[in-house]
């Protein structure tokens, strides 16, 4: 047999290889002959055909008729980020999962729930969190033994992806150093069934930058060596959020800080304080790592 017309709203199959126009399908081969419909068509289809032998044709083409009913598909995932989510451990800082996502339903159904949750072996309750603010229509409920987040309520696909973009990732508690990379999996569910699973990798960083401290400056006005800590902050803006205080030898507080950008000049309130030593303490809000020590300061005195 051959086919004369193709089904204009499908197409079929030799196992997994179309059938062309007028392309001859013996005996055995109609065992393996698949129709398939075009996605999410639904409705009446048809293809004609004729049978030869190897002397003649059959005169007129003879027809097979298809009708394909709808079915209600899940929904999709039609965009998760490819490329890893860099994560640096040591600020402890939450971390929007996946800013882009998207994904559909190809009825417009509203969807139900949705889960997100770290794959295995990888995953350690102990310091990877994933975090959901409820919203009117969407509740979260993470459950940290299994590191799955589930968000449920009837809402549209919209809210749900306004939801999943909202997500964050933090590393907390952290105590050493760890590099072993994360991945996370999404999946969809409205009323009548469930997405295929999206993955993205968490990539788990520590950008420490270890600092030199000076532990004597001359703040005499000549220029040279008259601030403390650091002659400039290049280098040092993964430290923006950094407290720097200094102290006297009573304990009382003598020159504070954020950031390297402002660096002290030997005052309190505009007037300098007496030569001696100083208490100081860095603390980098960096993975918990402070610097603490003294500083002198040495300048003629009139």
């Amino acid at each position: 047999m051959y086919f004369t017309e193709l089904p204009g709203h499908g197409t079929l199959y030799l196992g997994t290889t179309p059938v062309g126009l007028n392309q001859d399908i013996t005996v055995s081969e109609l065992e393996s002959l698949v129709y398939t419909p075009l996605p999410d068509y639904n409705g009446p289809d048809t293809t004609y055909f004729r049978v030869r032998d190897a002397f003649s044709s059959s005169g007129a083409d003879s027809y097979i008729n298809f009708t394909i009913t709808p079915v209600n598909d899940a929904p999709r995932i039609t965009f998760l980020e490819s490329n890893p989510l860099v994560h640096d451990i040591g600020r402890e800082v939450a971390q929007i999962f996946t800013p882009n996502f998207q994904a559909e339903d190809p009825e417009g159904d509203d969807i139900v729930s949705a889960e997100i949750g770290f794959q295995r072996p990888n995953y350690d309750l102990n310091h990877d969190l994933l975090t959901f603010n409820n919203t009117a229509k969407i509740k979260g409920v993470y459950d940290d033994t299994q590191g799955i987040l589930t968000l449920t309520g009837v809402a549209s696909v919209q809210e749900y992806v306004d939801a999943i973009r909202s997500i964050t990732y933090t590393f907390i508690n952290l105590e050493d150093i760890v590099d072993a990379p994360r991945t996370v999996y999404v999946k969809l569910s409205d009323a009548n069934g469930t997405s295929e699973i999206a993955e993205r990798q968490i990539n788990l960083t520590f950008d420490f930058v270890q600092l030199f401290v000076p532990h004597v400056f001359t703040p005499d006005g000549n220029g040279m060596n008259d601030i403390w800590p650091f002659p400039d902050d290049s280098g040092l803006e993964p430290y923006n959020d950094a407290i720097i205080r200094i102290f006297d030898q009573r304990g009382k507080l003598v020159f504070e800080t954020i950031g390297f950008a402002t660096p002290w000049d030997g005052k309190k309130d505009g007037v300098n304080v007496p030569i001696g030593t100083y208490f100081y303490v860095i603390d980098l809000r960096y993975g918990k790592i402070v610097y603490k020590g003294t500083v002198t300061i040495l300048r003629e005195e009139p």
